[in-house]
């Protein structure tokens, strides 16, 4: 895979993480949790799952990692593509509901 692909991958990949933590409904339970135990979004503790510009920086450190190491393999690039799709047909649902 060449390298450029990686790391479009990658892109995709702490796109959706990011979107996960930060705004899906499968997570909000989580979210709610961390709000209890540290405070509301609008807190240092709480932008940490709230503020997707925080939440991708660390989000794009393992995956970064993650590409440089294992980028060639199946084991990167499967869950990557994965993850890339994913985000993509939520940015396409959300713009042929809207």
């Amino acid at each position: 895979m060449p390298q450029w692909a990686v790391w479009l991958l990658a892109a995709g990949a702490v796109l959706r993480l990011t979107r996960l933590v930060t705004a899906d409904t499968i997570t909000g339970r989580l979210r709610a949790a961390w709000y209890a135990r540290f405070g509301g979004p609008n807190t240092d503790a709480g932008s940490f799952v709230s503020c997707p510009w925080c939440v991708s920086f660390w989000v794009a450190i393992p995956v970064v990692l993650a590409a440089g190491l294992f980028g060639s393999t199946a084991w990167f690039w499967g869950p990557a593509m994965v993850l890339s799709l994913s985000w993509l047909a939520g940015l396409a649902g959300a713009a042929l509901t809207d």
